[in-house]
Order: structure tokens, then sequence, then C-alpha cells
């Protein structure tokens, strides 16, 4: 005989996993907490019958956990986008079972919102490209502090600023003891920040120099390795089907039509940056940031 179809719903947790199993006609089969444990969560649901789909909330670990599911049980998984899901809620009584019940059931009904599960190579990307983003963030942190503190005593440099020349001035200037040991320790930071920049972006250059997709961006006037690797993989959803990536063929399946979400957005928002000047990113360049993606893929797909 054969197995009924059933649908899961699976509220995510670091150390635990909700899991919601419905029957074709919405009956809640079983609704339980399992082991953060891909196998015991896979032992449960396959108990009830043959699983057509499961719905994931999107969040930490969501897609490694999605991605295992996927492998070691043939599932068809789906990310949640959560602010949507959170929009469809009636109950304002958020609980891991009612969380459950709602993603099994928008499953269902084929109603989930879904995001991108990017594989596990543009994820990797991702940590790197962000990785990197936090240190010229922390690099922008420190030249402000140094030139607060520079303000502060009525020190100023004919040169450029962050040049050689300027550079070379501000090791010497004079300023009161404690205010020189702290500008001296800035200076230590900021040579080790531009250091680990460098090695990161030496990572990036051998994670992507055979990525089909950031040699076809670097073609395009204007953008260069920084840009490509930001919208490699912050838009990668989108870039990912016009080619193979490293030897890994396309990426396959409808573009989700929620665009850029917000977080894709802040740290898009360096490729609307000059090259090299992204600790000088500006409200104007923020704004421009969506529709710097959006023309370095039409130029792709043109």
């Amino acid at each position: 005989m054969d197995r009924i179809p059933v649908f899961v719903g699976l509220d995510y947790h670091k150390d635990s996993v909700r899991v919601c199993v419905e029957g074709v006609d919405g009956q809640v089969l079983g609704n339980r907490g399992c082991a953060n444990d891909v196998q015991r969560v896979l032992n449960y649901a396959e108990g009830f019958g043959c699983v057509q789909g499961a719905a994931i909330e999107s969040c930490e670990g969501a897609a490694d956990f999605a991605e295992e599911l996927i492998a070691k049980g043939g599932w068809k998984v789906h990310l949640a986008h959560p602010g949507y899901v959170r929009r469809l809620r009636q109950n304002p009584d958020k609980t891991d079972h009612s969380d459950a019940r709602l993603l099994a059931d928008l499953q269902r009904v084929g109603y989930v919102p879904r995001v991108w599960l990017a594989p596990q190579s543009v994820r990797e990307l991702r940590r790197l490209v962000r990785y990197r983003r936090q240190l010229v963030n922390e690099r922008r942190a420190i030249k402000l502090r140094i030139r607060s503190l520079l303000r502060e005593h009525r020190r100023q440099c004919e040169a450029p600023r962050w040049g050689k020349a300027w550079f070379s001035w501000m090791r010497n200037v004079v300023l009161p003891d404690s205010s020189r040991w702290i500008l001296d320790r800035h200076l230590g930071r900021l040579e080790q920040l531009n250091a680990d920049i460098v090695e990161v972006e030496k990572n990036l250059e051998s994670k992507t120099h055979d990525d089909f997709v950031v040699q076809k961006l670097l073609t395009l006037t204007g953008v260069g390795p920084v840009t490509a690797w930001v919208l490699r993989a912050e838009v990668g959803r989108v870039l990912g089907d016009l080619g193979p990536v490293s030897g890994r063929g396309p990426v396959v399946g409808p573009v989700p039509a929620h665009g850029v979400v917000s977080a894709g957005r802040r740290v898009v928002a360096v490729a609307a940056a000059p090259e090299g000047r992204e600790d000088h990113i500006g409200e104007q360049e923020v704004r421009a940031a969506k529709a710097a993606a959006v023309v370095a893929v039409g130029s792709m797909t043109a």
C-alpha cells in the first residue's frame, strides 16, 4: 500500500527543532520537539508518510540544516522569509508549536514566502565578503577616532589624508603623553587591519578565480574585484543562473520575487562605492546600492 503524502513545518532552534506534520487535508498528524539532529527529524516525520515538502524559517543554521535534509532524506525543502511569515500569523501568541504548524500549512497549500537556499559555495563566499566588510567598518571607525583625537588637539597637516606623508607626520606629531600613546595604538591597529584586509582579498581572489559569474562581472566597465565579489555573494541567486560556479553547474529554479533583502542591500552598498573607497560610503551611495546591483545584473543578461 502506498504511503500517504505529508507536509512538514520546522521551527528551527540552536538546540532543538519543532516538527509539525500535516496531511493533505490539513489535519495535524504530529507536532513535537526533536533534538537538533537531521536523522531524528527524518525518522519522526517519515513515520507518518511520504514527505512531499518541508518549510523552515530562514535563520542562522537553518540553511545548513535544510541542505542536510535534502542530502540525507531527499526532501524538497524551502527556506521561508521570516518577515513575511511573521505577517501571516493570525494569532498574537507565538509558540514553537504554532510556528511549526503555520510553516507546515504554508508548505501544504504552496504559499511559503521563499528565499533562496544558496549552495554551500555561495554561503562560504558570503562569509568571506561580510568578514571583509566587518574589517572595513572597523578600519573606518579607527580612522574617525584618529581624526577626532587630532581635532581635539588642533593638529593639522597639509599633506593629503591617509597618504604616506600624512602617516609620517602622524608618527611624529607632538601630543600629550596619553594622547600620543592612544594615537600609537590606533596606528598599530590600523596597520594590522590593512594587512588583514589584504589577506581576505587574497582568499577571495583564490576562491573566485575560476568562478564564471565573477569573471563575467569583471569584464563590465566600472566593476572591480570588490564589486564583483559582493554582487556574486549577495545577489548570487540571479547571477547564478547565468553560468557554472567553480565547475558545479548553474543554479536552477525560479528567481524569488522579493528582490534584494535588507541584509543584502547593506552589504551591496559597497558595490556603489568606487573601488578601494569603501571607507567613504555616504547616504548617496547607500541609496544607489540596489540600483547598482540591478544595473550589473541587467548588463550581464542583456
